[in-house]
């Protein structure tokens, strides 16, 4: 089937969205600009499913959560 939104995150700043989907065995997290839609990045590695995401007060940093592996990725 196709990808299914866990989370997603609206940075401090405006600027970026991620959004976090889920496939077979890892995750992938987009990184979008908020005004255009366009995909900036992707991170992969992640144990899928990522349910939790979050921004640095600063804009600058991704955390992202996984419930299945208990660990949290710095991006």
């Amino acid at each position: 089937g196709s990808p299914q939104l866990r989370a997603f995150a609206l940075s401090p700043n405006g600027r970026w969205i991620a959004a976090s989907t889920t496939g077979e065995g890892l995750a992938t997290l987009g990184i979008y600009h908020s005004d255009t839609g366009f995909r900036q990045s992707t991170c992969e590695g992640q144990m899928s499913p990522v349910t939790a995401l979050a921004f640095s007060p600063s804009s600058s940093l991704l955390a992202s959560a996984g419930v299945r592996s208990s660990d949290v990725w710095l991006w």
